[in-house]
This record gives structure tokens, sequence and C-alpha cells, in this order.
């Protein structure tokens, strides 16, 4: 049975501390579960798969509009100058779901592997390990994945895994 090609970004699956509000970089197109780093001026950019160190991600908020934000969807196109976002700090207890780029096979769990994609469809690429800024965690086999809300299979393209981001100095 083939997976649900529907990356989303990374969904906050266990946190270790609470989101915490940050700045977001101004001119940003953003969307919940979009891996950010830090833009060098104490706020928040997008990550990209050459990204060396994930900070966090951007969780499930209410936008400017008043409209309660979920997985994969923008929070604004254009961010304005000190415009801010909640982002689940990178933690060695916390853990994320993401949809795999491909096939994860002969996958390692605790192996560092790399990340795919761009606003709002954010994903694990376990067939690069150059940046290795997620590690493993574990598979999500023939069970049902609240990612998806579907089956999931292991040796199916776009699998579902649960990660954590790799440690390095916040």
């Amino acid at each position: 049975m083939a997976n649900t090609d529907n990356a989303r970004g990374f969904m906050v699956e266990k946190a270790s501390e609470a989101p915490v509000l940050m700045v977001c970089k101004t001119g940003e197109t953003v969307a919940v579960g979009d891996a950010v780093i830090l833009d060098g001026s104490n706020g928040v950019t997008i990550a990209t798969a050459t990204s060396t160190e994930i900070y966090g991600v951007i969780v499930p908020q209410v936008n400017a509009s008043g409209v309660m934000k979920g997985l994969g969807e923008n929070l604004f196109t254009t961010s304005t100058a000190g415009q801010t976002v909640w982002v689940q700090l990178k933690h060695p207890d916390t853990t994320f779901l993401v949809q795999d780029a491909g096939t994860p096979v002969n996958l390692d769990v605790g192996v560092t592997y790399d990340i795919a994609g761009s606003t709002g469809v954010f994903e694990s690429n376990t067939g690069a390990g150059t940046y290795g800024v997620i590690r493993v965690k574990r598979v999500i086999g023939t069970e049902i994945c609240r990612y998806h809300n579907n089956l999931n299979t292991l040796a199916s393209a776009n699998g579902i895994l649960e990660v954590t981001f790799s440690e390095g100095v916040l």
C-alpha cells in the first residue's frame, strides 16, 4: 500500500519544553511545521536543505487575522519587521513526525540525515547525510499515524519518521 505524498513539515510529537515566541526575519513566508534557523540578529529564518543546524520548528498558532493555522498552512506570506512566531525549540527529548522524501531503505535508527523541501512542505531526506541535522528515533510502521491520519507502511515511499534534531550549540 502506497503512502500519501503529503509533506507538511515537522509536527511536534512530544515536547520537553513549551514553545517560545521569536521574531521572524523580515520578508519571510512561513508555515506551521517549517524548520527554522537563527538569522544572526536573535530572530529566526526558514531553514534550507543545506542548513547545518536546526533551531526549532514553527508550531500551530493563531495568525494576525485571528485564524488558527495548522500543519503546513502559511502564517503569513511576507513577514513585516518585528513579526513574531511561536517556535518549538530543539531538545534531545523533543520529538517530531515528518514525512520522508523517498523510500527509507536500509534506514538506521540513530543515524543523522538531511532535510529537504521548503515553506509548508519540509521533509526528511534519508537519501542524504551531508549535513546530518535530523536523527531518526524510529520509523512509524504499519500503524495509524496522526501525521497523515492514514495507514503508513515502512518500506514504501513517503514513510513517516519520528526524529529529533541533532545536538549542537543553541
